[in-house]
Formats: C-alpha cells, sequence, structure tokens
C-alpha cells in the first residue's frame, strides 16, 4: 500500500503500520500458519534423535516447519535444546549443530530475549558457521543479524548499504538454490523493504523481483507471497508506472483467490485492499466508472471485516478516503455524503495516532468540496480554517523528510562513488596482475628466442660455406619448378589425416611465395583445406576487409615474420608493419 506523503484522496492509505507490522512478523520468523503437516523436533526423542546419522538428521531438521516450531513455548529451548546440541558436538555433527542453531534462530521471538541476548545469540551462530566452514548458514546469520543491528539503531544506514550490496553478490557467488532451505524469498523481501525505505527504487526492485521468482504459493507461509507482490506493486504506483502496478495488483489478486488461507479474515482484508488499489489506479488512467465499481467492491469487503481486526477498521478509512473521492468525481454527492459521515465517525476512533493524524486532510478535503456543491460558503471558511494548520504541519513533515532523503541521498551518492573507486581499482589490479604474468612469459620467449638464434647462428656459420652453393641451386630450380610441386602438395593434402604430417605440410607452405594473382590462389586453396572457415570468418565479421589484408592475415596465421612476410607479399618490412598497425586501429584484436 502507498505511504501517506500525499493529500490525494485517490491515493490508498492503508496505514503504513501495516507495511511495518509485517515487516517485523517476517523479520521475527512469524507468520499465519497453512495446512500441511510437517515435522516438529518436539515430536522426535533425544534418543532417537541421537540415533539419526548426519544425513538423515539434516534432512529433519532442514524440513521442520519454522512456523509451528516458533509456537512452541521456551520451555522446551531451555529444559530440551542444549541436550540436542550436545548430541551433535559429542558426534561431531557440525552442520546439525548449524542447523539447530538456525531453528533456534525461527523461534527466538518465543524465547522472550532481550536486545543484549538476542545480539549475542547471532554471535554465537555465526561463530559456529564459521567453525564449521558452514558458507550458506553463515551468510543467513550474518544476514539476520545485520538487519538486527540497523532496526536496533545500532547500526548505521551506510554500513547495511554496503553489507547488503555484498551479501546480495555472495548469494550468487554461493547460487540462489542453496538458500532454498532458509525460505530465499523471506531473506530477499528482507531487504528489498530496507531500500524501499530510503526510496531507492531500482535497488529495492532487484531484490523483489528476485524475490519473486522463487516465490511458492502452495507454500504453508503464503503471506510472503503478498507483502513480496504488494511491495512489487507499491514501487510501480509510486513510480508513476500505473500499468506495471496494475499487472502486479492482478497477480496478488490472483494469488489470493487461488490459494486461500486458514485465516480468511487476512485474505479477505487484502482482497478488499488490493480492489482499492486498483480503483485507484484505474482512476488515475481515467475509468472512473470502472474505479467506482471496484472501490465499491472492496469497501464492501473491508467494511465487513469484524471489529477486533483493527486494522480492517483503518483499512476501511482508507477504502472510504478513496471512494468518496470517486463519488464526488461522479457528482454522486448525496452517495458521498453519506460516506464521508461513516469515514469520519472512524477517523474519530483513532484521530489521537499519529498513523491516522494527517488523514484528516482528505476528508476536510472531501468535505470542503460537498458544502461547496451545497453552497455552504461558510462551512467551507470554516473547514479551510481547520484544514490549513493541517496542511503546514504536512508541508513540515515532508520538508524535513526531503531533508532526510537528501541526506542519505548525499551518503549513497559518496557510497556509490567509493564502490565505483573500489570496483576500479580490482580491475586495475587484476589487468596489472595478468599483464604482468604475460611480461613474464615473454621475456621467457625471448629469452628462449634468443637462445635458439644463437645456436643456429652458430651452426650456420658452420655449414655456411657448404651449403652456399646448393641453396643457390635450390632457389634457381625453385622458380620452374614451383607450380609442379604446389600441384603435387594440392593433392598430397587430400590424403592427409595425421597431425604431426599436417604440420610438416605446413612448414613447406613457408617456403613459397605468393606474389602473382595465380600464385595466391593455388596457395589459397591449400591453405583453406587445412583451416577452410579462417578466410570465411574473415569476412562474415569484417565486411571491408580487402584481400591484401586478408594475405597478410593468413601469413600471420602461419606464424611467419615480419621479413618472411615482406618477402612473400612483394613489400617493404615498414609496409608489413604499417599494415599489421592499421589492421589492430580498424579492427581491434584479430583471431
Amino acid at each position: 500500500m502507498t505511504n501517506l506523503n500525499s493529500t490525494s484522496p485517490y491515493m490508498v492509505r492503508v496505514a503504513w503500520l501495516l507495511l511495518l507490522s509485517i515487516f517485523f512478523i517476517v523479520l521475527n520468523g512469524q507468520s499465519i500458519g497453512g495446512n500441511q503437516k510437517e515435522p516438529e523436533l518436539e515430536s522426535v526423542s533425544l534418543e532417537a534423535f541421537s540415533h539419526m546419522d548426519s544425513k538423515s538428521r539434516l534432512v529433519l531438521l532442514q524440513n521442520i516447519s519454522n512456523r509451528k516450531w516458533s509456537k512452541s513455548d521456551s520451555l522446551f529451548y531451555s529444559k530440551n535444546f542444549d541436550s540436542y546440541i550436545k548430541v551433535c558436538e559429542d558426534q561431531r555433527d557440525g552442520l546439525g549443530k548449524v542447523w539447530l542453531l538456525y531453528r533456534k534462530l525461527n523461534a527466538r521471538s518465543n524465547l522472550h530475549m532481550n536486545d543484549e541476548q538476542e545480539e549475542a545469540f547471532y554471535q554465537e551462530c555465526i561463530k559456529e558457521a564459521k567453525k564449521y566452514n558452514a558458507q550458506p548458514e553463515l551468510l543467513v546469520f550474518e544476514h539476520y543479524n545485520e538487519h538486527f543491528q540497523f532496526q536496533k539503531k545500532k547500526g548505521k544506514m551506510e554500513i547495511c548499504y554496503l553489507y547488503l550490496i555484498d551479501e546480495f553478490q555472495k548469494m550468487q557467488r554461493l547460487g540462489m538454490e542453496k538458500f532454498k532451505p532458509f525460505q530465499i524469498s523471506r531473506l530477499l523481501y528482507h531487504n528489498g523493504v530496507f531500500f524501499l525505505k530510503l526510496e531507492e527504487y531500482d535497488q529495492a526492485l532487484m531484490y523483489l523481483l528476485e524475490a519473486e521468482k522463487h516465490l511458492d504459493e502452495l507454500t504453508t507461509h503464503r503471506n510472503i507471497t503478498v507483502i513480496i507482490l504488494n511491495a512489487i506493486q507499491s514501487i510501480y504506483q509510486r513510480r508513476g508506472e500505473i500499468q506495471k502496478g496494475l499487472e502486479y495488483a492482478q497477480k496478488l489478486m490472483n494469488h489470493i483467490q487461488k490459494v486461500g488461507h486458514t485465516d480468511v479474515q487476512y485474505f479477505k482484508l487484502w482482497e478488499g485492499l488490493v480492489k482499492i488499489d486498483i480503483a485507484s489506479m484505474k482512476l488515475e488512467l481515467g475509468k472512473t466508472n470502472e474505479s467506482e465499481h471496484l472501490a465499491t467492491e472492496g469497501y464492501r469487503i473491508i467494511g465487513g471485516q469484524p471489529s477486533e481486526y483493527e486494522l480492517g477498521s483503518q483499512a476501511e478509512l482508507d477504502a472510504l478516503i478513496v471512494l468518496i473521492g470517486i463519488k464526488i468525481k461522479l457528482q454522486k454527492y448525496a452517495e458521498a455524503k453519506l460516506l464521508l459521515a461513516r469515514a469520519m465517525a472512524l477517523h474519530g476512533l483513532y484521530a489521537d495516532r499519529s498513523e491516522s493524524y494527517f488523514k484528516k486532510i482528505p476528508l476536510f478535503e472531501h468535505e470542503i468540496k460537498l458544502a461547496e456543491q451545497e453552497g455552504d460558503w461558510k462551512k467551507v471558511v470554516d473547514l479551510q480554517k481547520q484544514l490549513n494548520p493541517l496542511q503546514d504541519s504536512l508541508s513540515r513533515k515532508n520538508d524535513f523528510k526531503k531533508q532526510e532523503n537528501l541526506k542519505n541521498q548525499n551518503k549513497l551518492n559518496q557510497l556509490r562513488s567509493e564502490l565505483s573507486l573500489t570496483l576500479k581499482e580490482k580491475q586495475l589490479n587484476t589487468w596489472i596482475r595478468n599483464a604482468s604474468l604475460l611480461l613474464l612469459l615473454l621475456s621467457g620467449a625471448l629469452f628462449f628466442s634468443l637462445y635458439t638464434s644463437m645456436r643456429a647462428k652458430k651452426k650456420i656459420k658452420e655449414r655456411e660455406l657448404e651449403n652456399a652453393q646448393h641453396e643457390l641451386n635450390v632457389l634457381s630450380k625453385n622458380l620452374i619448378e614451383k607450380s609442379n610441386i604446389l600441384q603435387d602438395m594440392r593433392k598430397e593434402l587430400i590424403q592427409i589425416s595425421d597431425e604431426a604430417e599436417k604440420n610438416n605440410y605446413l612448414e613447406k607452405l613457408s617456403s613459397y611465395s605468393i606474389l602473382k594473382d595465380e600464385d595466391w590462389h593455388e596457395f589459397k586453396l591449400i591453405f583453406e583445406r587445412v583451416y577452410p572457415d579462417y578466410i570465411a570468418g574473415l569476412k562474415k565479421e569484417y565486411e571491408d576487409i580487402t584481400p591484401a589484408e586478408i594475405r597478410l592475415l593468413v601469413l600471420e596465421k602461419l606464424n611467419f615474420s615480419q621479413e618472411a612476410m615482406a618477402n612473400n607479399l612483394g613489400i617493404s618490412k615498414q609496409a608489413v608493419y604499417q599494415t599489421k598497425y592499421r589492421l589492430r586501429k580498424k579492427y581491434g584484436t584479430l583471431s
């Protein structure tokens, strides 16, 4: 539901207490239960527990109903819990011990811990999870501890902000599926609400939409689906994305009608609230008649809630505020007047409460419009005098909230800058590390190349005189025999299947030039037999590549030296260098 930060009579004014109370319930491990039969630890005797193997014990602990166990009184934990813990310690079942602590965490709201005891309990859980290297469990314990610190005003907003961002990244690295036993949607909802309160809507949506992916509407904890879908709807509604807001309101309605609940009152209340929300959004789209029908139906449902549901009375007032505005817009003044009388009576019940104080503003606005229609200008003046102080008070409250939000935004902007710098530093360190490794490898390759070159030069000098005449004869015959040899080599290639023979064949290729087009044609045929997709791939990826550039890249693929490239292409070494530089500049790194 939307917050009370506007005087618009068309926005749903379900008290912010609803969101906070639900969040408190969720964070403290409470929920409205379901029908499914699940195991409970109390039903397993200590003797049976001690005779289980580690795997069976873990299955039991992971499948215990959180909510049913948390309804047990504190006697079980004060008298029996330590005995179950000792079984795990004696049998060196570390993960079993950690999961027992998690189950106690689920039931902590029933143990009447004070803040110091609860904080100490979280630290114990974290310590044990670290001891047994239980990574998902450790993250969950830290999650609850961080929210506890923030809720109790012991933690700073910026510290919690950074923690939650880091936590999400850790969850992704570990794998979201590992958090299913911990109700992953509930964990993500906690974080989404944190960012929602800061009006960091993009960040809040990231968590809430991820939480939606992991919802199971058949779970016994069906209310988590309601509050997650409602939070997403609320964000879209606040941002003015009405179509998205309507989409999620309809999802919420479908869930309520399909799944049902053991607490019919609770879900009927939500059904009425959602219809009022939809009516409010329809009204913004100019669909007044449709809005009236939905608002009337929503009010009928909410107004029928039993009086002991205090929240139902507050919701009825919110519904009336919307419905009265619609009736006035449709000029159904008599109906609006009757509804206004009921709204004033309800407001009188809670007028002294902070969450109801500013709801008087839209009621005054409705009353003024009805008085104007009746021509009772004295009443209009009197009502306006009563309304002005309220509006001034709301304006001051909103100004203060804006200042607080501005302070938070400044802090958040600073945090984002720090996060960006940290990320850049990490990237730079990674680049430096990789560059250093590459430099080391290149240095080794250069040293090996120099060593090999020195040995080769020594051998060449020894055989230089002997081979000089032979090389001259070979070069002289090469021009005459080249075409015949290439033809023979092409035929031989068809028969080649052995990799070593291919390598020898490639060495032969390096001794022939491709100065003329006909030479290149023959050479290309042979090359494409060995690398059938290379040239075609170049042409496909780089449409404007030239034939000369393709020839150079083919030689580079064969590891020709720069000098060898120049000799075979009939150009200077400088031209080879310039062509390669132009290619890198034009296309970047080429494979």
